[in-house]
């Protein structure tokens, strides 16, 4: 069955919802264990939208360019908006479905997933690039030479730390999200430089956490500025 997607197709649709979204996540960023700097990245996009469709909705008085500024915006915004999504709140176990619900989210699905229990964990490991980037690569043990993502998976739970003492397993891990692809950059803080990065990876189905598999080993590096 097809998926509605989450996102209303017209400009004042799109208005309504992100006001919605903005305004009920803000609230709740500590709860959901969401980092302020990921939801800022947000709000000067919301900014642009509000002054572009500010002068845009008026059709009496709008121009051409005002009309392209307002879908430049739209296309920035609803870009971030959807990545926001996908690693904040669509795997988030601390966002129920009720609360994806109220803000305009598609809610998870609570039934049997006919996808099989993944029994093995990723290989995972961990590149510094210039600018505080982790370079995240996951592959299944049988891909030796390339990155991949496991077939009856959704993507991957990366589960990190910043900083000394090494984490004993994942649950000593403070950020947690999902990605997608098989190689992925995490972008960090510049003040992080020289520290050192810890993290475990395991492959997750979203339908049915239960048949999620297990973490692999640990994964570390030093961040480089």
């Amino acid at each position: 069955m097809e998926t509605k997607d989450y996102i209303p197709t017209t400009d004042k649709g799109f208005d309504t919802f992100q006001d919605d979204l903005i305004k009920g996540v803000l609230p709740n960023l500590s709860t959901w264990k969401i980092p302020q700097e990921e939801f800022d990245v947000l709000l000067p996009l919301q900014t642009d939208w509000n002054t572009a469709w500010g002068k845009a909705k008026n059709k009496k008085t709008r121009n051409s360019g005002d009309v392209e500024a307002k879908d430049e915006a739209l296309k920035l915004y609803e870009k971030a908006i959807r990545e926001f999504v996908q690693q904040w709140l669509a795997p988030n176990k601390k966002v129920s479905n009720e609360q994806l619900i109220k803000l305009g989210l598609t809610p998870r699905n609570t039934g049997s997933s006919e996808r099989p229990e993944i029994k093995d964990a990723p290989d995972v490991s961990f590149s510094a690039k210039s600018g505080a980037v982790i370079e995240v690569k996951c592959r299944m043990k049988q891909d030796s030479s390339r990155a991949s993502i496991h077939p009856d998976a959704d993507g991957a739970e990366l589960c990190y730390k910043i900083g000394q003492p090494a984490p004993k397993n994942e649950e000593e891990c403070v950020k947690s999200i999902v990605i997608t692809k098989a190689t992925y950059s995490l972008k960090l803080k510049l003040a992080d430089a020289s520290k050192k990065i810890y993290g475990y990876a395991r492959w997750v189905n979203l339908s049915d956490e239960k048949k999620s598999g297990p973490f692999s080993k640990q994964a570390a590096t030093v961040i480089s500025d």
